[in-house]
């Protein structure tokens, strides 16, 4: 997969090159790690729209035509086709041709990489150390605020300083936006033509969902349940500064929370336009959906500062290989879950869904 890896390696080339030139690395980093995985979920979706027609003419295109199933998989992308022919073509006049096609472009696109990252990427490095004594580093401060915006404005700085931390928390709640917009953008009946009828028959019915949505977004992106085992071994400059438990609470729970406020948005405003719903009922979800998630954040929160996993040698372990992280999540489903189970069971008994 030498094509696919080049275009990988230019996407990253010109990243660096963008983010090498700018203060803000890492926060750049996160949001172009975000984008890639938005543009990978896109790219899925598209690609397997490529091909048209109903069923049965594609059956009957797999069935009469020579290599109808490679052709069909390669449309759009020959070079797959080209790797086939190669190795089971059905003359050898046919597979060195493609056997030469599939090398030419191999090394076109190689090459072409190679002279990207000289012209582009060693520019940048060499300017980057040329220029690196005059760009210090702003350490985190926690002066000129109260100790709980200091808290919380230092819990967000790490979170966007440090990539893999803000990709984990923010790549899940990415996600799921884009699979009811493309659910959305099908002509098949699916979650989203059930989303269409409940919230077309019953305005309340989206509000439950935005409301449902903001609340378990605290526990799906781990940020609140794992916030003080983020700290790690920096944990002892926490306790040396003057702060109140209640403070250090407070902040940590006003980052966290916030962050999942953010990341969560963009589903919300999704619901809002596959349910269509007018913006005076979308407010009343968000403001509902508000005060939820600051709930099961602080939830989570608890429970990692209960049980911090201060000793993780990669800052990547302190949110995938946490405990709390999956102990976080159960909250998140007893919190949520507990009570649309109950209004699941009111409805079935004869309630009314506005009673519910």
């Amino acid at each position: 997969p030498v094509v696919p890896l080049a275009l990988a390696a230019l996407v990253v080339v010109l990243l660096m090159r963008v983010v090498s030139t700018s203060r803000k690395r890492d926060f750049f980093t996160a949001v172009g790690g975000l984008l890639a995985l938005a543009l990978a979920i896109g790219s899925q979706y598209f690609s397997s729209r490529v091909v048209g027609g109903s069923d049965a003419e594609m059956l009957v295109r797999l069935a009469t035509q020579a290599y109808g199933l490679s052709e069909l998989v390669s449309k759009g992308y020959p070079p797959s086709l080209w790797s086939m022919l190669a190795m089971a073509g059905p003359s050898p006049a046919r597979a060195l041709g493609a056997l030469a096609a599939l090398g030419a472009v191999a090394a076109a696109a190689f090459y072409g990489v190679v002279a990207v990252g000289n012209r582009v990427f060693l520019r940048a490095a060499q300017s980057t150390g040329e220029n690196g004594s005059r760009r210090a580093s702003k350490a985190l401060s926690l002066g000129g605020s109260t100790p709980i915006l200091s808290v919380a404005r230092v819990e967000r700085k790490l979170l966007w300083r440090t990539p893999i931390y803000a990709i984990n928390g923010l790549g899940t709640l990415l996600i799921i936006p884009f699979a009811v917009i493309l659910s959305q953008l099908t002509d098949e009946q699916g979650i989203a033509a059930a989303l269409v009828f409940g919230g077309s028959a019953r305005p309340l019915f989206g509000v439950c969902l935005i409301w449902g949505w903001l609340a378990a977004a605290a526990g799906l992106s781990t940020m609140p349940a794992t916030a003080v085992s983020r700290e790690g071994r920096c944990l002892w400059m926490y306790l040396a500064l003057p702060l109140t438990g209640r403070e250090f609470f407070l902040g940590k729970l006003l980052g966290a929370g916030s962050m999942v406020v953010l990341g969560a948005l963009p589903g919300a405003l999704a619901i809002a336009y596959v349910v269509k719903l007018s913006p005076a009922m979308a407010l009343l979800g968000l403001m509902l959906g508000l005060s939820t998630s600051a709930l099961v954040s602080a939830a989570c929160l608890a429970i990692d500062l209960l049980r911090p996993w201060l000793d993780w040698t990669e800052p990547a372990r302190a949110m995938k290989s946490n405990v709390n992280s999956l102990l976080g999540m159960l909250v998140s489903v007893v919190l949520v879950g507990g009570p649309a189970a109950l209004g699941v069971y009111a409805l079935t008994q004869g309630a009314s869904f506005e009673a519910v």
